[in-house]
């Protein structure tokens, strides 16, 4: 394997969103509906996961987590899920994308494609978050087993 794993170029997974409108609106104004269904009691399905298992999935809290911090609590908010930030702070970007014009869109695309090729942005944080999700869901057998 050696150094040639080190060579090889990232997924693209946002800059393809970002070039187009649609999938920007689609990001931007899901997870304003979704919070929006939620808070108004639309919403109570609980975690197919968490209902077959009794334990938390990766992404489990993160729904409450952004409920706390629209409410502007992030203490709480990170307490539910201290990934909420990192998701805040993307959504945040596609919004501010979703209203740039075409030219600007393509630039920011061109510039983002460059940065996922070479960092691996999506495959890294996205492994992190699960890596947190499986040691939460660790630590909970651990406590039901052992305690």
């Amino acid at each position: 394997m050696g150094l040639e794993f080190f060579k090889m170029k990232g997924p693209l997974v946002i800059a393809p969103i970002l070039r187009e409108r649609f999938p920007l609106w689609f990001v931007f104004l899901g997870p304003v509906l979704f919070l929006g269904a939620y808070r108004l009691g639309l919403i109570f399905w609980d975690c197919p996961f968490h209902h077959l298992t009794g334990l938390q999935c990766p992404g489990c809290g993160m729904t409450r987590a952004a409920c706390w911090l629209v409410r502007g609590d992030v203490d709480v908010a990170v307490s539910y899920h201290p990934f909420v930030l990192l998701i805040a702070a993307a959504w945040l970007f596609f919004a501010v994308a979703a209203f740039l014009p075409k030219g600007a869109r393509g630039r920011l695309a061109d510039f983002v494609a460059r940065m996922e090729r070479r960092f691996w942005v999506v495959p890294i944080l996205g492994t992190a978050f699960f890596a947190y999700g499986l040691a939460r869901l660790g630590y909970e057998v651990y406590l039901l087993l052992w305690r």
